[in-house]
């Protein structure tokens, strides 16, 4: 079964007293040599498969892979980015560059955006908004954004309110490189 995810096991098994008597010309020497490797082995499989939770401001392999496309040996792997957004407008649209380079078989895999409204302005609560956002009880007011080849666009539609408040926004953006 492939889906049981990550699992290894929490001691791994020798004799103590065996290995300090072990002669490194015997057949259980070799015997142990494999089992070590094989159990260090393990141990890099699952750190390579662990995703990393390290959020830079450069490209940075996740330790995510996508399922194959184009050779069904390969999976995918996946890279992360944050890009700093600054403040939002109101009622109109602001672009900033995310510094990836597209190729034909860049794919976005992940857009994670939440605004905040600090707590540093008199009368006003510190509040967050995930992006995309519309309003239950103004709508049409909301929140798109929108990545394209060289920038990530974020338009804000507003009637109430102020989305210049909103100072704090950064884009997290997962993608693969190839098919």
């Amino acid at each position: 079964m492939d889906n049981v995810g990550l699992f290894l096991p929490t001691t791994y098994e020798f004799d103590v007293a065996q290995l300090q008597d072990v002669n490194v010309n015997t057949p259980e020497f070799k015997e142990l040599l494999v089992r070590l490797y094989g159990n260090v082995n393990e141990i890099v499989s699952a750190l390579n498969l662990k995703e990393t939770g390290k959020y830079t401001l450069t490209e940075f392999v996740t330790g995510k892979t996508w399922y194959p496309i184009s050779n069904p040996m390969v999976e995918r792997p996946a890279f992360r980015i944050v890009v700093p957004f600054g403040a939002l407008v109101n009622n109109a649209c602001k672009q900033v560059p995310h510094g990836i380079t597209v190729t034909p078989t860049f794919r976005i895999k992940i857009i994670d955006c939440v605004a905040n409204r600090p707590q540093n302005l008199p009368g006003t609560p510190f509040s967050a908004v995930p992006i995309p956002y519309v309003s239950t009880t103004n709508p049409p007011e909301g929140v798109e954004i929108f990545i394209g080849g060289v920038n990530i666009t974020i338009c804000t539609t507003s009637i109430v309110t102020d989305w210049t408040q909103y100072t704090d926004v950064d884009v997290i953006l997962e993608y693969t490189k190839q098919l």
